[in-house]
């Protein structure tokens, strides 16, 4: 683990404006998203964060997560945090539970060009690639991962016709005007004030917003670009620890992992979809992908 540079960590330039820390969602209740489409509420061609946890899954609408970062609650009767970063498009799920202990996690403000996360209980920084604390008294710990897929509303119901949304309540300064400037710059790769001095030399193999997959398992740490992934058909295969996974995109660009011989549906390669600066960052020795002919892979032992 790379040491924590405290020097580095920036509250959030929305801090000067709100004069707090972004907040997180703590979820309640829930609704069909069919439902929620048929209102009008959300479009089919909406971004969705689908955490899973203990087979049952549980959406958010990505609009409004690049506000709150956090949303933490319950599922299938068990804990769970996602976090989410609208400039390096990170979405993690996590079991925020370390030895025994629930943790609660908020934004707390910008490192190495990203949303970092800190637990209310000891103030301690957390990675939210990783689920790794950076710094603190639970230096050291790590949160067990959970899988979080991002896809449209429309993808969503396809897969899971009973899949239910969590909506937080946002004020209509924070729908209109909050929000909005917030997906703006997070569609469009452009750094907020202060998000550069956050960040170190960056990796020159790819351009800093360049979209793509990351496998981050202790065998293999890679990325994926997706316009790479496009150009090789949409779909490549890879191998790790001696099980071959695949990695495809969707017309709408967005990523699926699975394994070959998967055993079930929870049973993927711990993977990001996020830009390559947060990626690079986060693992600077990783491996890039590079097309190579049919029927070759790369293999991770």
């Amino acid at each position: 683990m790379q040491e924590f540079d405290l020097s580095r960590f920036k509250k959030s330039p929305i801090y000067r404006v709100l004069g707090h820390d972004f907040e997180p969602f703590p979820v309640g209740g829930s609704e069909p998203v069919k439902h929620v489409i048929g209102r009008g509420d959300i479009k089919e061609n909406d971004t969705l964060l689908v955490i899973c946890r203990g087979g049952e899954r549980l959406a958010f609408l990505m609009y409004q997560m690049t506000y709150h970062h956090v949303a933490q609650g319950t599922l299938a009767g068990e804990p769970f945090m996602i976090s989410y970063c609208a400039i390096c498009h990170a979405g993690t799920g996590f079991v925020p539970v370390i030895k025994g202990r629930e943790y609660h996690f908020h934004c707390a403000g910008v490192y190495n060009g990203s949303a970092i996360l800190q637990d209310r209980e000891t103030q301690s920084f957390w990675n939210p690639v990783t689920g790794e604390c950076m710094h603190g008294p639970l230096k050291g710990e790590r949160m067990e991962m959970l899988l979080l897929g991002q896809m449209t509303a429309g993808q969503a119901l396809e897969r899971w016709p009973d899949l239910r949304l969590a909506l937080s309540k946002q004020p209509a300064w924070r729908k209109y005007i909050l929000l909005p400037f917030m997906n703006f710059v997070g569609r469009f790769g452009i750094y907020p004030p202060t998000f550069k001095s956050t960040m170190p030399k960056r990796d020159p193999r790819f351009p800093d917003m360049t979209s793509g997959v990351g496998i981050m398992a202790d065998g293999l740490k890679k990325f994926y670009p997706i316009e790479e992934l496009e150009k090789s058909g949409g779909e490549v295969t890879d191998v790790l620890n001696h099980r071959p996974f695949i990695i495809s995109v969707d017309e709408d660009g967005f990523p699926d992992v699975w394994y070959e011989d998967a055993e079930g549906p929870d049973d993927v390669p711990p993977y990001v979809y996020t830009r390559w600066y947060a990626f690079s960052l986060t693992f600077p020795d990783c491996k890039v992908f590079e097309p190579r002919s049919e029927g070759e892979t790369e293999a991770a032992s």
